[in-house]
Parts: C-alpha cells; structure tokens; sequence
C-alpha cells in the first residue's frame, strides 16, 4: 500500500497538521483565560499562575515551530522531493527546537516546576531532539548515495 502522496496518507497529515497549527494559534491567543479557568481548582493560585502561563506560552510556541517544520517535511514528501536538503535543515531545526524545549523544561525544573511530568517532558524532548539530529544526518548520507547514484546512470 502507498502512503505517500497528495492523495494519501502524508497528504492527509499535512493537511492534518495545518488544522493543528490552527488550533495551536487560537489556544495560545486563549492561553490567559485558559490558565484562569484552570486556577479556580487550584488553592495558591497566586503562585502558579505566571509559571503556568510563561511554560504554556513557551511550550506553545515551540509547538508551532516544530508543526511548522513537519508540514514542511510532509510537504516534500508529497512533492517526491524527501531526500533534499530542504529535509535536511528541517530535520536539523526540528531537532535543535527539541534540545531548546528540553532545555526549557530542565531550568523550570530549577524554578520549582518540579512535578514528574515536567521531568518526563524534559526527557522525551532531549531524545526526540538527539534522534532529530541523528535522522538529519542520515538523509544527507541518503542524499549523498543518492547523487552519487544518479552519476553512475
């Protein structure tokens, strides 16, 4: 079965990713009465809300870029072009965000966020920007095999 393509599955999840790109605007623009809404539950409300608020915001954003990223990854591969080096600085991007929102996370951890999931958040984002970068690597070997191949016909 085909998974590439306009009309298949990659085409799907670009387009997939525009309405989460999408979603993602409209809740960083809502993000303020968000957190309000989430501090009636919350006793020390006081205390919270600005760490909220400022991890939401950058984690939202972040978000956004990397959703930026992806639709553009999907997007060659619609077009048959994944193995350029338009991928390639997309992969790298991906990955250098990924370490940047790792990065993020390990000093709210110092900023008393320190609650198990902000230290999960911490590790996915560390090993998803390392295997970013590692990826980014091999589509420019791919690329390489790939130019050196069309030389040979």
């Amino acid at each position: 079965m085909k998974l590439v393509g306009k009309k298949r599955l990659s085409g799907v999840l670009e387009m997939a990713v525009w309405v989460l790109m999408l979603a993602t605007v409209i809740i960083i623009v809502a993000l303020p009465w968000i957190i309000d809404w989430m501090m009636q539950f919350n006793q020390n409300e006081d205390f919270w809300r600005p760490r909220y608020l400022v991890t939401l915001m950058v984690s939202s954003g972040f978000a956004l870029l990397l959703q930026w990223e992806l639709r553009g990854i999907l997007r060659n591969a619609n077009r048959g072009t994944i193995f350029s080096d338009n991928t390639v600085r997309r992969l790298r991007t991906m990955g250098v965000e990924s370490l940047l929102l790792a990065a993020f996370y390990a000093v709210m951890l110092f900023c008393g966020m320190t609650k198990f999931s902000v230290a999960l958040i911490l590790l996915i984002f560390l090993l998803t920007g390392l295997l970013l970068l590692i990826f980014g690597e091999l589509f420019l070997q791919a690329i390489e095999y790939k130019q050196e191949n069309d030389m040979t016909i």
